[in-house]
């Protein structure tokens, strides 16, 4: 599934930033046994080097690996698209879940796949991100559009009381239980009830949902 919209044709520049070497000359050997139409200018299995890999070389795409050690592939994908914003990325996972997919795309990434796709499966997708396009899976898509059909909206927060915004605040602050329960004058087992149910209404699932929840609706900002 592709959205938005112009780099075909041309010899596609791309830099694969994975730390699983294996994988990651597999992928290379792959994209150039494409007819040539692909250069892979850069493969960096380090990390904590992709950044710097990725200025010196100036790839159309990053294909990143969202799972890596630190920084991780979501703080690659954000320090990339920081200093190189016209650098395009597609991200990659292993893991056959949502989570990582929005953590990617929150962070920057223009596209996800999984890393079970087909050389066939990804060769049209980089085209098309590295043309101004977003891919990704249609039932990522269809997971992504329900979610935001159940996003609360601003006029949620005009009907919450004072402890419900500050419990908000302090998941959005990173407190843990123990944290909420003490500044809160609750016990933890109430703590928890209270942070079950704050999630429940504002439509997330994670403690890092809200955070982003809070932060996407300014009541970080709120004295």
């Amino acid at each position: 599934m592709a959205t938005g919209g112009e780099k075909m044709g041309s010899v596609l520049r791309v830099a694969i930033v994975d730390d699983h070497a294996v994988f990651a000359e597999g992928l290379r050997v792959l994209l150039e046994s494409a007819g040539g139409s692909i250069d892979v200018v850069v493969v960096e299995t380090r990390p904590g080097y992709a950044v710097e890999a990725v200025r010196q070389h100036v790839p159309d795409v990053a294909i990143v690996d969202v799972a890596m050690p630190s920084p991780g592939g979501t703080g690659v994908i954000s320090a990339i698209k920081a200093r190189q914003p016209e650098v395009r990325i597609l991200a990659l996972s292993g893991v056959d879940e949502f989570t990582d997919a929005e953590a990617a795309l929150r962070a920057g990434a223009d596209g996800f796949l999984p890393k079970t796709a087909r050389l066939d499966e990804l060769l049209r997708p980089l085209e098309a991100v590295a043309a101004g396009w977003s891919v990704m899976p249609k039932a990522l898509l269809v997971h992504l559009l329900e979610r935001s059909r159940r996003r609360p909206s601003a006029a949620l927060l005009d009907n919450m009381g004072q402890d419900e915004r500050r419990l908000w605040k302090l998941i959005a602050l990173g407190r843990d239980t123990e944290q909420i329960a003490g500044e809160l004058f609750v016990s933890e087992r109430t703590a928890k009830r209270q942070v079950a149910s704050l999630l429940r209404r504002i439509g997330v699932e994670t403690r890092t949902e809200a955070a982003a929840r809070a932060g996407q609706m300014g009541l970080l900002e709120e004295d």
